[in-house]
Order: C-alpha cells, then sequence, then structure tokens
C-alpha cells in the first residue's frame, strides 16, 4: 500500500521514511526502492532489521537504480541509514555502484555493520569506481556525512575509502564528516587518513584544502604513534589543514607525549592543526606534564601563565577523564582562546578545586561552560569555589553562563552560596547533586509511600 502511495504522484507532503527495525523480505525492499525512485519525493529512508543482510541491501539498490542511466543517478535519496544491517561484500558492492555518481546523496550511515571488513569496503570502492565515465571526477560529489563506525575495517580498509574520496578532490563543493570510530585502524590507518585531511587547493579558493570537516577516531588504537602519523604526512604536504574544524581522538591510548605533539601543531604561525575549533581527548591518560604540554599550544606557557592572546582556533577542550591533575586543570584553565572546557571525572578532589579557585576568581574571562563534574572534591572546597565566584568587579566581564559540579560534595553551606549566586550572577547556571541530607529525605519518603502502598 505505501509504495502504491508513492508512485499515485498523491503523496505531496511525505519525505522522510524511517522504519529501521521492521523486517522485510528482498522483494518488497526491491518495490520500496522502485517506487522511491519513480515517485522522487522521498529524501531520507531509514530501512530493514538486522537480518536484512546482502540479500537485502542489493534488492532495494536494484529497485532504486531502476530508470537510471549509467552516468546520472535518478535515486532522489539525500539521506540513507542502512545502520546494523549485516551488510558485507555483496550489499557494499551494490551501495556503491547505487549512489557513486548521485548529486543528492548528502548522509550515508553505514555504521555498527561489523560484517562490513576491509574487503567490503573494497568492493565499495570498486563498484563506485567503475560507474564514472569522467575521468578525475569525484565519486559521491555530494556526499557531506559517512559514518563507518563499529564495523571491521583496518588500515587496508581505511587506505581504500581514502583513495575513493581523494579522487577528483579538487573538485568537490563540500567538506565531509567522517565517522570511523571503534574500528582497529592504528598508527598506519591514520597515515591514509591524513592523505584526506592535507588534499590539494580546490578549485574554489573559498573552500579548504582539507576535505574533512570533523572527524571522529574515538577508540581506533590511534596512540602517539597515530598522531605521528597524521603530523608527517601533513608536513609533507604542505604542512597544514586548514578547515579541519573538529577532531575526536577520546579512548585511543595517547599519553604525554601525543599530547605536546597535538599542542605544537594547534598554534596559528606553524601548526597543522590550527584550524581545529573542537578537540575531544577524554580517556587518553595524559597526565599534568601532557596537558601542560598540550596547553602551550594554547596561549598558556609552561608556567601557567597565559599571553594573553588567542594564538589558537580551539574554542572547545573536552579533557574528560585523562588525569590532567591541578597542575593540567590550572593551565587549561588559563587558556582564554577556549570557550568550552571539560574537567570531568579527573579526581582532583578538594586539593585540586583549592588549585583552581584563584583562575576562577570573578568569573572566567572567555569560558562559557565549564564542566567539572565527578572530581569527588569535599563541600569545603566546592564552597570556596562558588565563593570565589561570588567576587564581581563594576566593569565585571566574565562570561561563564554554565557550570557543572554533580560529583563534588554539596551541602547546606554549598546551598546557601548558590542562592546568594542566583543574586549576584543571575545569568550563570549551576548543575549540582541533591545535597545529601535533601536525598536521604526523599528517599525514606518514598520507602514510607512504598509501604503505605502496599498495605
Amino acid at each position: 500500500r505505501l509504495c502504491q502511495a508513492l508512485v499515485s504522484n498523491k503523496n505531496t507532503n511525505l519525505k522522510s521514511i524511517s522504519a529501521s527495525g521492521h523486517a522485510l523480505p528482498p522483494q518488497s525492499l526491491q518495490l520500496l526502492g522502485s517506487s522511491i525512485t519513480k515517485s522522487n519525493r522521498i529524501t531520507t529512508l531509514a530501512i530493514g532489521d538486522r537480518n536484512m543482510g546482502d540479500d537485502g541491501v542489493m534488492a532495494l539498490c536494484l529497485g532504486l537504480q531502476e530508470e537510471e542511466s549509467n552516468d546520472n543517478c535518478s535515486c532522489p535519496l539525500q539521506e540513507l541509514d542502512l545502520c546494523w544491517k549485516n551488510i558485507s561484500i555483496g550489499g557494499m558492492n551494490a551501495i556503491g555502484e547505487t549512489f557513486a555518481n548521485s548529486t543528492h546523496l548528502r548522509k550515508l550511515n553505514l555504521s555498527r555493520n561489523e560484517t562490513i571488513t576491509n574487503d567490503a569496503m573494497n568492493a565499495f570502492v570498486e563498484a563506485a569506481k567503475k560507474m564514472t565515465t569522467v575521468v578525475s571526477s569525484p565519486l559521491f560529489p555530494s556526499l557531506e556525512y559517512l559514518d563507518v563506525s563499529e564495523c571491521s575495517i583496518g588500515p587496508a580498509g581505511v587506505e581504500s575509502l581514502s583513495k575513493c574520496l581523494d579522487i577528483g578532490a579538487t573538485k568537490r563543493k563540500t567538506q565531509l564528516s567522517l565517522v570511523i570510530s571503534s574500528n582497529t585502524i592504528g598508527p598506519e590507518g591514520c597515515r591514509y587518513i591524513s592523505l584526506l585531511l592535507c588534499s590539494p587547493g580546490r578549485e574554489d579558493v573559498k573552500l579548504s584544502s582539507s576535505l574533512i570537516a570533523s572527524l571522529s577516531l574515538s577508540n581506533c588504537g590511534v596512540g602517539d604513534g597515530g598522531l605521528d602519523q597524521l603530523v608527517s604526512v601533513a608536513k609533507e604536504r604542505g604542512g597544514c589543514c586548514d578547515g579541519l574544524k573538529m577532531l575526536d581522538l577520546s579512548s585511543n591510548g595517547i599519553g604525554s607525549r601525543g599530547a605536546a605533539v597535538i599542542g605544537e601543531n594547534l598554534l596559528y604561525d606553524k601548526g597543522c592543526l590550527n584550524s581545529l575549533v573542537e578537540l575531544r581527548l577524554s580517556a587518553n591518560q595524559l597526565g599534568s606534564d601532557g596537558v601542560v604540554e598540550l596547553t602551550r599550544g594554547l596561549g598558556a606557557d609552561d608556567k601557567g601563565k597565559s599571553d594573553g592572546k588567542k594564538s589558537s582556533a580551539l574554542r572547545t577542550l573536552d579533557l574528560s577523564n585523562t588525569n590532567c591533575g591541578a597542575e593540567g586543570a590550572s593551565m587549561a584553565l588559563k587558556c582564554t582562546s577556549l570557550s568550552s572546557l571539560r574537567l570531568f571525572n579527573n579526581k582532583l578532589g578538594s586539593e585540586g578545586f583549592e588549585a583552581i579557585t584563584p583562575f576562577l576568581k570573578g568569573g572566567h574571562p572567555s569560558l562559557v561552560n565549564l564542566d567539572l563534574g565527578g572530581n569527588n572534591a569535599k563541600e569545603d572546597a566546592v564552597a570556596g569555589l562558588l565563593q570565589a565566584l561570588l567576587h564581581k568587579e563594576e566593569d565585571d566581564c566574565s562570561t561563564l553562563r554554565v557550570l557543572e559540579i554533580g560529583g563534588n560534595e554539596v551541602g547546606e553551606e554549598v546551598e546557601s552560596i548558590l542562592k546568594e549566586l542566583e543574586r549576584v550572577r543571575p545569568e550563570l547556571d549551576i548543575a549540582r547533586d541533591k545535597p545529601k541530607v535533601q536525598q536521604e529525605m526523599e528517599q525514606e519518603l518514598q520507602s514510607f509511600m512504598q509501604e503505605n502502598k502496599s498495605n
């Protein structure tokens, strides 16, 4: 009935079909694909369940390819979600063949397909190459977002993908957000990715030299060696990754040496990562020394002083669970380029809170969001930090608007200061846990109500 409605030309409002988790046989998927192409109205599709597999994907793609010529993809889909569909070589071959020349497809989600291996990725690339009729014409020319996270791709698969996306790179009109998280690509895979970060300049000089605008590599086994590869290839190809705005390197076994490499390359004047606006480094044991080295690229010297200049484009930095220590946290707070800083779960404790309190006296000159949650500081240290925020000069220039202190001890003293802060700094939103006494009272009330209900 849905397919009949699509081809009847009576549908003028339906643009999106979201039916993931629903089992459909191959013949139904082929009919749906054909109906989508004929109706020329559906732009977003999420379909099929875990058992869809290669047969289902090939059937869907066969339907989507109806009524198209070899050099023109008439399928109207702009967003296709095939997450967790048990796709392998056959399915990837069909997807590459169907969308290689699509000027419509902008988002493709292939995540959580553990059967997408290096061979499957190579099949995807080779199928796409066979569909192009113009030498050096970009494949997937309008693609803006590709997610292949939680698959089984290694260095060889990344090499195939990188070479595919690099074809006709100078003729691309858009940058790409690439998600490869939770694939074991290691340092070798980083070398191939770096080729995309430092592509030759575009024909349109207004576009950056990096094909990638956003790169997610969390849990990919990058390590310090992977950072060496990223930087060395960048320097070989001109020394800059202009246009790379977001880099996620969470959970990658990066240590203090890797942090130093990043810091050196955040600098405006010489760093190949100097266009980064957001950097995520959570769950890497950088240590205090590593964070100190990192912040040198953000305008702070090794004594914790800021040069007063924004020497980096970086605005958002996630240092959660990096064992940054009080010294590292203090250095990060001295960086006036940042507007958002996460120091969650760094075991700062009361001593750490006392160390960073002077840097928050009267608020902060650049930070808008600051996360100090999960650091197990005692109430007196939390109260001291909040008391420092109460200080307000006539020419107050604090930009701080959100402060998170959950996971630290809160009691009556802290609650009293928070009420005063509401009066002095009404613009500041402070997220915290409920006081222990209040929690105990609520638990007692819940127990009382449950007892009465059972009686």
